[in-house]
C-alpha cells in the first residue's frame, strides 16, 4: 500500500457490492475499504470518500460532481465516462486508472500521484498539474484537445532527424507548459 493508513476506528469494508444507478449523493465513505464494487451510473455529487481504499472498482458513468476524495488510495479503477467535476483528489495515490472520456474540469490533483492513467478524450480544463507530487506513465490522447498543426507535429517526429526531433519536442513541451500540462 502506497499509504500507511493509520485510522482513528477500524475501517468499514465493502466488498462485491452493486450500487448501479443508486443515488448516494452527500454521502460518506470515510476511511472506507471499498474492493470489486460497481458503481456504475451512480450519484455520488458531494460524498466524501476520505482516506478510503478503492480497488478493482467500477464508476463508470458515475456523477461524483464536487465529491471529495483526499488521501485515497485508488487502484485499478475504471472512471470511464464519471462526471468528477470539482473533485478534490488532494494527496491521493493512483495506479492503473482509466479515465477515459470522463469531466475532470476543475479537479483538485495537489500532492496526487499519478501511475499508468488513461486520459483519453478526457477533459481536463482547469486543472494544475504542476501541484501534483509525482505523474507517470499517463496514456494521453491529446488530438481532441491540440491544435491540429501541433498534431502534424506528432506525425512528422518519426521521419525527422535527431536534432529537429529536439527542437519539435521543445516545442511540444511549450505548449504544454502554457496548458499547465507537465
Amino acid at each position: 500500500n502506497y499509504f500507511e493508513k493509520k485510522y482513528d476506528r477500524e475501517p468499514t469494508s465493502l466488498t462485491d457490492c452493486f450500487f448501479n444507478n443508486s443515488n448516494l449523493s452527500n454521502s460518506s465513505f470515510n476511511q472506507t475499504v471499498i474492493y470489486r464494487n460497481n458503481f456504475t451510473n451512480a450519484i455520488l455529487t458531494n460524498t466524501n470518500f476520505d482516506e478510503a481504499m478503492i480497488n478493482n472498482t467500477i464508476f463508470r458513468n458515475a456523477n461524483f460532481q464536487n465529491a471529495k476524495l483526499i488521501n485515497c488510495e485508488l487502484e485499478y479503477i475504471d472512471f470511464v465516462g464519471a462526471n468528477l467535476q470539482g473533485v478534490d483528489f488532494s494527496n491521493s495515490y493512483f495506479k492503473k486508472v482509466d479515465f477515459t472520456n470522463a469531466d475532470l474540469t476543475g479537479a483538485i490533483v495537489d500532492g496526487a500521484v499519478f501511475k499508468e492513467i488513461v486520459l483519453n478524450g478526457t477533459k481536463i480544463d482547469g486543472i494544475d498539474f504542476s501541484k501534483a507530487k509525482e505523474i507517470k506513465n499517463i496514456q494521453l490522447d491529446i488530438r481532441p484537445i491540440i491544435p491540429i498543426e501541433l498534431e502534424n507535429i506528432f506525425v512528422g517526429i518519426a521521419n525527422n532527424e535527431e536534432r529537429e526531433q529536439e527542437r519539435i519536442a521543445y516545442q511540444v513541451h511549450d505548449y504544454f507548459e502554457r496548458l499547465n500540462i507537465n
